[in-house]
């Protein structure tokens, strides 16, 4: 083999390395398939989220207003709904699902500064979700 056929098969073979190098890569086809397929919520996740938007309410309105009676018929039927077979278990995944409202619940309040007018209304979201908490290990326990 002469030298200019060398140097041309080389060069050759560094130009098809740098095409390789340069071609954007195909994502994986499960990360691709993560973004398609979204866990529908349960109805504990739900009812978490009925109870936090029921305190988030109370600490904005009176409790006659139509939009608290309406956020309260609908902690309602969530619960029986979530209740009307294993009450154990359900009452366990709430109580999970509500640790996580109350999570960024705190995460929202820390946003706020202290003196902000808003703090006291993130604060009052706390409270009400601590004590729905609350409420729902007693009634475990029972």
């Amino acid at each position: 083999m002469r030298a200019s056929t060398s140097r041309f098969v080389y060069c050759l073979g560094l130009l098809a390395v740098t095409a390789c190098a340069v071609l954007p890569e195909a994502l994986p086809s499960v990360m691709a398939a993560s973004h398609t397929e979204a866990k529908p919520l349960t109805t504990e996740m739900r009812l978490a989220q009925a109870i936090r938007g029921r305190v988030e309410l109370a600490a904005n309105v009176p409790l006659e207003d139509p939009s608290m009676v309406e956020a309260i018929a609908t902690e309602t039927a969530l619960r029986d709904l979530a209740f009307a077979d294993d009450a154990v278990s359900t009452r366990r995944d709430l109580i999970y699902a509500l640790t996580d409202e109350l999570s960024d619940a705190l995460a929202e309040r820390e946003e706020v500064a202290e003196t902000h007018p808003a703090r006291a209304k993130a604060d009052a979201v706390v409270t009400g979700l601590t004590a729905a908490i609350n409420t729902e290990v007693r009634r475990n326990r029972i």
